[in-house]
């Protein structure tokens, strides 16, 4: 029904010839809605159309710009095309690093993304480079106990995982679980995951 809704929601926007900035982002939170329900190949489509609109309306070096290009990074990541993500992940970073700075948690959200599909793509290395970068702004701008930070020391964990060092991969899985414990209610999917990487970690 929510997609139904969507979709002639953006047709009576077009019929109507609908303010472009109201357009984009009916497009943007269609785009996510579409990759919440794994709706990828529509959901690329769409994003293209955030990226062309944005870059349209905002020129060069806009925040909208940077969210549109993690947005279509976004739906080749989960497709699997690793490549085009970082392509995109990359494009998002270097808008985000200029317009708002190194030390701001959207920064931190794109170098997690680009060192999700380092890991992805085998490179464990540069995805510890990518990941640690993302935990420590996060540290800064939004504190040891927040749930982006736990996430931050979730991924990296991961990566050792992935490695092979899971002395070290447990030691960031139960950061992690620790802050996700104090700051989510128990039966929450991110605690769930964390003690589900532990489990597996000391099984090895």
């Amino acid at each position: 029904k929510t997609h139904s809704i969507y979709q002639k929601a953006l047709e009576l926007a077009t019929e109507c010839d609908y303010e472009e900035e109201k357009l984009y982002k009916l497009l943007f939170d269609y785009c996510d809605f579409l990759i919440k329900y794994a709706k990828y190949d529509e959901a690329q489509d769409v994003a293209i159309r955030c990226v062309e609109l944005s870059e349209r309306l905002y020129g060069e070096n806009h925040q909208d710009i940077a969210a549109s290009y993690r947005m279509i990074g976004l739906v080749y990541d989960y497709k699997g095309d690793y490549d085009k993500a970082l392509e995109y992940y990359f494009k998002s970073l270097a808008i985000r690093e200029k317009v708002l700075g190194v030390e701001h948690s959207s920064t931190a959200q794109s170098y997690n993304n680009i060192g999700i599909i380092y890991r992805a793509k085998g490179d464990y290395d540069t995805a510890l480079e990518y990941c640690k970068k993302a935990l420590a702004i996060r540290k800064q701008v939004l504190g040891e106990n927040h749930p982006d930070t736990a996430a931050s020391y979730n991924n990296i964990g991961l990566v050792y995982d992935k490695k092979g060092d899971y002395d070290t991969a447990l030691e960031y899985y139960n950061k992690a679980l620790l802050i996700f414990e104090q700051k989510l209610p128990p039966t929450h999917p991110d605690i769930l995951t964390v003690k589900r990487n532990i489990s597996k970690c000391e099984y090895m």
